[in-house]
């Protein structure tokens, strides 16, 4: 990430173990399409942020439909 500049990453996300898991896409260029196509969210990082590593707690926007409400969710609640 570019210090002092936001940043949206876009992500796949799952559960393991009761916790909701954020992986990032592939690419994130804004010519990788394939990689906005499958995302199910967008990870934001901040200006001040310096990235983030496995383990770290972040902020997601869910942005694929149904992913909250799919048929036979296993969220943790």
């Amino acid at each position: 990430k570019r210090p002092g500049r936001a940043e949206l990453v876009r992500v796949l996300l799952s559960f393991d173990n009761g916790q909701l898991i954020a992986t990032p896409t592939g690419g994130q260029s804004s010519g990788w399409i394939s990689s906005m196509a499958r995302a199910d969210g967008l990870l934001l990082l901040g200006i001040s942020s310096q990235g983030a590593s496995n383990g770290d707690a972040v902020q997601v926007q869910v942005i694929a439909p149904g992913f909250l409400s799919a048929s036979s969710p296993q969220y943790p609640w």
